[in-house]
């Protein structure tokens, strides 16, 4: 009944939208997701290698709106060695992986290899869910878009990875699909001073053999493009033109995803090639940096946005649409969103 509802909500939403007199209004979604499937939340890079999952600058936010929408799981994953305040720890992991581009002592750190983290982030879903049937939706901010990616992308291919995975719903935030400009480690300010070759960083570069393969339409025939789970996985990549991390994208040659020109190259580059849904927060309102999009709780149609279901081929463009939070929530549990 609660699905029924937050359809009829959509419906009204778009009619009073059209009833203000809008020629573009956000489309109807359908049902892809249940209340009930968990909603692993997976935080991005941190140079200091700890994360607090749960702050409210984290995903303390995301978590108190998904459950006030009655989603009652939403556990939050750590994989750093400092992390704390998270709902699970990926290194319970760790024997499955072993021999899978292990970094030894930098286990833990932001020198772990991503492909290793993946492969605990694969075996996290097989072990707690996909093996006793239950399906996961996932939210991923900045370099955790790129681990849940890299995790579904070797699932099928690669030994050291479970059989497959059952994961209905991805909707990243911040995250660099396209890749960081070369050198991205050593000279942009948020990263200088990362110990050690600041491996995460080099790998989320976008000539990066990681990188470029995930971007190829060639290697495993794109698959990584677009990785799908056990019955289908459907994407959404959302970005900022106020986003400091991905405003360092342009200049790069970010394929073509037909964007209108009120959405900057440094946006396209946060929207994973192969994906069918784009969201991109053009600005003024709200105007997001790479942190904001997880705190805006914001429950009016009144962002400013262009968005395409149809992998860029039609874009729209609108002043009406949902805030960040409530995006990510029809991201996990409608298709077409």
């Amino acid at each position: 009944m609660r699905t029924l509802s937050k359809h009829v909500a959509l419906l009204l939403a778009a009619l009073a939208i059209a009833l203000g007199g809008l020629t573009l209004v956000a489309p109807q979604h359908a049902q892809a997701g249940a209340s009930s499937d968990p909603v692993l939340l997976v935080h991005g890079f941190s140079l200091s290698s700890a994360q607090n999952c749960n702050t409210s600058s984290m995903f303390g936010d995301i978590e108190s709106f998904f459950h006030s929408q009655g989603i009652a799981s939403t556990p939050s994953l750590g994989y750093y060695n400092g992390d704390s305040n998270c709902n699970a720890y990926l290194k319970q992991e760790k024997s499955h992986c072993t021999g899978w581009y292990d970094s030894g002592g930098n286990d833990g750190t932001v020198n772990e290899d991503i492909r290793h983290t993946s492969c605990l982030l694969a075996w996290y879903i097989w072990d707690t869910y996909t093996a006793h049937g239950v399906t996961v939706a996932v939210a991923a901010h900045s370099m955790g878009g790129i681990l849940i990616r890299q995790a579904m992308n070797d699932t099928p291919y690669v030994g050291a990875f479970p059989p497959y995975l059952m994961v209905s719903d991805v909707v990243t935030a911040g995250t660099p699909h396209q890749g960081l400009p070369p050198g991205a480690a050593w000279t942009w300010e948020t990263f200088q001073g990362c110990p050690g070759n600041c491996v995460e960083v080099a790998q989320m570069e976008r000539t990066n053999g990681l990188m470029s393969n995930m971007n190829s339409t060639s290697f495993r025939g794109g698959f990584a493009r677009n990785p799908q789970g056990y019955g289908g996985t459907d994407w959404t990549s959302m970005a900022s033109n106020n986003d400091e991390l991905l405003s360092t994208c342009p200049g790069l040659g970010e394929e073509s995803l037909g964007a209108p020109s009120g959405v900057s190259a440094g946006s396209e580059c946060g929207l994973m090639p192969g994906g069918t849904h784009f969201v991109v927060y053009t600005g003024p309102t709200p105007s997001y940096c790479h942190g904001c999009y997880l705190t805006d709780e914001d429950t009016s149609w009144s962002a400013d946005v262009s968005y395409s279901d149809t992998n860029g081929a039609y874009w729209y463009t609108t002043t009406s649409f949902t805030h960040s939070v409530q995006t990510m929530y029809y991201a996990v549990l409608y298709s077409s969103w």
